[in-house]
């Protein structure tokens, strides 16, 4: 008995579909040319976003890289001060603050200002 595993479509295979869809090609054209044995997960596609390209994800503006979010913890690992991280990374503390708090449960808002310590233990 064969199994229905479900393969999905890869960021270059959904841009040959979108580019081929836009071109005028019918949904069994496009299946086939992916190389799909029906064109069912071609329609599906096409059709839970209305026959329409989604546009390409990016992270915002705001949001933490990925470099930002290592310094952090490897400042908050080492016991550095928020300030001390602050200076490193360039940010605002709010959004350090954010991540401390994902990252360790609690809120590391008391590092910034120590006449805080004891409200927020």
């Amino acid at each position: 008995m064969e199994g229905n595993a479900r393969t999905w479509f890869t960021p270059t295979q959904k841009a040959e579909l979108w580019e081929r869809w836009w071109s005028g090609q019918c949904v069994a054209d496009i299946a086939q040319a992916l190389e799909r044995r029906n064109k069912s997960g071609v329609y599906r596609t096409l059709a839970l976003n209305g026959g329409i390209a989604p546009a390409p994800r990016r992270r915002a503006r705001v949001a933490l890289r990925g470099d930002e979010r290592e310094e952090i913890s490897r400042g908050i690992a080492a016991g550095r001060s928020m300030r001390h991280i602050d200076l490193r990374t360039a940010r605002q503390m709010r959004h350090q603050g954010q991540h401390c708090e994902e990252r360790t449960g609690t809120d590391c808002r008391h590092r910034l200002d120590p006449r805080a310590a004891g409200r927020c233990r």
